[in-house]
């Protein structure tokens, strides 16, 4: 069930950014990236800054639980964007438990159902379908309108899909979700050796799987598995030395978490995590 937009007995200020709304609008499709459209919040990077405070006073929850990098505090996973739900951005007013100087970013993922569902899509992005201005190397070179230099190579591809449904039907349902993202950009020609900068290559796989057993109507117990391992060349784009001197970078994790939920009375839940 949804989060309410509004809750007057509570002083927390925030947003709850639905996945039917942000299926009518055009977005990073991340969830860092739509936090920009609450008040207050202005994003960068992959860490945005809420209100004011410093992008690694944030926390970041799936389905209620914690998943800030306790090295860095700041977000420590990647989520395929089709398997959330909702977003929750809190901006301010929010309780001790979270602590917090900044704000609070809560997912809600999807989850299976009695109705089956499937859907796929397919996204690219390439430099023939962009005018492709040239610019210098750095910001102060802004654009050189009349260079007929080869565009330089970036481009996006983006592989999705999703099913859910039921195992058994009222007892056991499950959601899975699949993302491959492979991308390539690259700096333009530019002195000091007028070369083409070997180009910078990612390749993201996003897996999320949830399945919920309900043995009786007052006990529900749900599995949810995440991974995001990504791999990344010619990271630094620097066009001060050759393509040859650069770098690799492997990034990515994997994380689960095991709820248990017992209704006791219509005014009472107990909820466990791990």
């Amino acid at each position: 069930e949804e989060r309410k937009m509004i809750r007057p007995d509570s002083t927390q200020t925030g947003t709850v950014l639905s996945a039917d709304q942000q299926s009518r609008v055009a977005t990073g499709r991340s969830y860092q990236a739509v936090t920009a459209q609450v008040a207050g919040v202005s994003t960068g990077g992959g860490n945005p800054n809420i209100k004011g405070a410093m992008n690694n006073h944030n926390r970041y929850l799936v389905d209620g639980l914690d998943i800030t990098d306790p090295v860095t505090n700041t977000f420590s996973s990647n989520i395929n964007f089709d398997s959330i739900e909702s977003v929750e951005v809190a901006t301010g007013g929010t309780e001790a438990q979270y602590n917090s100087l900044g704000g609070i970013i809560n997912l809600t993922t999807s989850a299976g159902s009695n109705e089956w569902k499937l859907d796929a899509s397919f996204y690219v992005n390439h430099q023939a379908l962009s005018m492709g201005s040239q610019f210098g190397s750095q910001f102060y070179d802004y654009e050189k309108p009349f260079a007929r230099l080869r565009t330089s190579p970036n481009a996006s591809y983006q592989a999705n899909v999703n099913v859910g449904g039921p195992l058994v039907k009222n007892k056991l349902w499950f959601h899975f979700s699949f993302q491959y993202r492979y991308n390539v950009n690259s700096v333009n020609i530019a002195p000091p050796f007028n070369l083409q900068h070997a180009p910078g290559q990612s390749s993201v796989y996003l897996a999320r799987l949830k399945i919920a057993y309900a043995p009786t109507p007052k006990h529900r117990l749900t599995l949810s598995v995440s991974t995001d391992p990504a791999f990344f060349n010619n990271t630094n784009q620097d066009n001060l030395r050759l393509g040859v001197a650069e770098d690799h970078q492997d990034q990515g994790g994997f994380f689960s978490i095991l709820t248990w939920d017992y209704f006791a009375t219509e005014k009472i839940n107990t909820n466990i995590q791990a």
